[in-house]
């Protein structure tokens, strides 16, 4: 899983940059992302259809708040006013 996460966050962090962003609008993202689509399956955090499941990658990066993993950090952070996350490189 660590492996996962690393790839996790280096893929978020090469879309968003440290820019805040809601896990809705990161599931746009994401799902043309064949790279971060690969990541997502192998955490399992797809639904039955294999759509990436909004609240299960939510609950993946509330559980990793706030940890170093590889060179990033994942912050909890506010994104047009909702809740969202920002990934930092160290």
């Amino acid at each position: 899983d660590q492996e996962a996460l690393v790839s996790l966050f280096e893929g978020w962090y090469e879309i968003f940059g440290s820019v805040p962003t809601a896990v809705r609008k990161a599931k746009t993202e994401i799902a043309g992302n064949e790279k971060l689509l690969d990541v997502i399956s192998e955490l399992y955090l797809e639904d039955m259809q294999g759509n990436i499941n909004p609240t299960k990658l939510d609950q993946l990066l509330g559980k990793n708040s706030n940890r170093v993993i590889g060179r990033y950090q994942l912050k909890p952070a506010k994104a047009d006013g909702r809740p969202g996350w920002s990934v930092e490189r160290l």
